[in-house]
């Protein structure tokens, strides 16, 4: 099984599934230096370089909505390219509101001018103590544009999963929402 943590960033889930599942496991940030250095992968989650279908599943935890721009749409691009037939992406959190809505904690109001906001947002919230770039919280139907209709046009299944029990897991819990998307 050869999988790909994207969005890294220090995450243990890599190191443990490896030593625990025996996974090959790679780890993709923008953080990391550019290109294909043993499992650490530098490059954006639209282009990884990486061989066609070469990969059983992918995890996003905590970083799907930090994707700038059309970068959210390019990784479904590269979930039809990359994973084998079979193979699954796992989002989550995934978040969801009832308006399309784009966060940032960026203080500094010339470093805002440089994050690629979403044009066709209705809302767009300054939170200083999120202390994040970016976040995207999709409403229903740019969730539908954006990502489930491109996840169909390129031959994938996604399907979403809402959970209802999440403060029985932990009461500060964001998950409410997990995409999963096979080819």
């Amino acid at each position: 099984m050869i999988g790909i943590d994207v969005g890294s960033c220090q995450s243990v889930l890599p190191s443990l599934s490896r030593r625990v599942y025996g996974v090959e496991y790679y780890e993709q940030d923008l953080e990391y230096p550019a290109g294909v250095h043993g499992d650490r992968i530098g490059s954006s989650a639209d282009a990884i370089p990486l061989p066609n279908e070469s990969i059983d599943f992918m995890t996003l935890h905590c970083t799907f909505e930090h994707f700038e721009n059309n970068a959210d749409i390019g990784f479904v691009n590269e979930c039809a390219r990359l994973l084998k037939k079979g193979g699954r992406a796992v989002i989550l959190p995934l978040y969801m509101s009832e308006v399309f809505c784009n966060i940032t904690g960026e203080i500094d109001a010339e470093a805002r001018t440089k994050i690629a906001f979403d044009t066709s947002a209705d809302h767009y919230c300054l939170i200083p103590e999120w202390q994040n770039r970016f976040g995207r919280h999709y409403s229903p139907e740019t969730f539908m544009k954006r990502i489930w209709q491109s996840a169909i046009a390129n031959g994938l299944q996604p399907c979403l999963y809402k959970i209802d029990n999440w403060e029985a897991i932990h009461k500060d819990l964001w998950l409410r929402w997990v995409l999963v998307i096979e080819r």
